[in-house]
């Protein structure tokens, strides 16, 4: 009887050495016919369906866990630090059209600023379009002076399919652009649902 080992590659992570799970396949094994009529169809589902959400939440764990950065409240510490005792929060709207707002709070009170999302025209074919400027954009976050660490909630990116090519395309790349600023400025960027902002306002 010959046994070969096929590794488990439905969950690549960081923790897959430690979650190794190898399959046993014999060459003399008898193959049983699966009877589809055993099971329904909606139970045949929704295991899988757990079972991929069960093998999606380390990872989703390990990528929210790598948009943050250390609590402003460990910089309180740090007297040299500008705007060190305050409470700070940022909300962000990546699209081409979006903004950012500040709130922020602290012994004197409190303020709100809103800031229009920095772009600039690019030639894309025979068309001007607008693009984020991504140099505008870090500017603007050092200009704001806020704490290592401070939270800063992004609307995910969900693209419709009215939306056509270029609006998915922009949708998701103003995403991406916006957290990887975000995270190498020290914020701790929080992705927040679109239908969870509208259901707030």
């Amino acid at each position: 009887m010959e046994i070969q080992l096929l590794p488990w590659t439905h969950c690549m992570t960081s923790l897959s050495s430690k979650l190794y799970k190898p399959l046993l396949y014999s060459s003399s094994s008898k193959l049983v016919p699966f009877s589809s009529s055993s099971l329904s169809s909606s139970s045949t589902r929704v295991s899988s369906s757990n079972s991929l959400k069960l093998c999606a939440a380390p990872l989703e764990a390990g990528w929210l866990d790598s948009l943050s950065c250390p609590s402003p409240h460990a910089a309180a510490d740090d007297p040299t630090r500008p705007n060190a005792d305050s409470t700070w929060v940022i909300g962000i709207d990546p699209d081409l059209s979006g903004a950012l707002a500040l709130l922020k709070s602290d012994s004197s009170g409190s303020s709100a600023q809103v800031f229009d999302s920095p772009h600039l025209p690019v030639q894309v074919g025979n068309r001007v379009r607008k693009r984020l400027d991504a140099r505008s954009i870090v500017r603007l976050l050092q200009s704001l002076e806020a704490p290592i660490g401070t939270a800063a909630y992004i609307e995910q990116s969900v693209p419709f399919p009215k939306d056509g090519k270029q609006g998915w395309w922009s949708g998701g790349f103003g995403y991406g652009l916006w957290i990887g600023i975000l995270v190498a400025s020290g914020f701790s960027v929080v992705p927040v649902s679109s239908l969870f902002v509208e259901e707030r306002v």
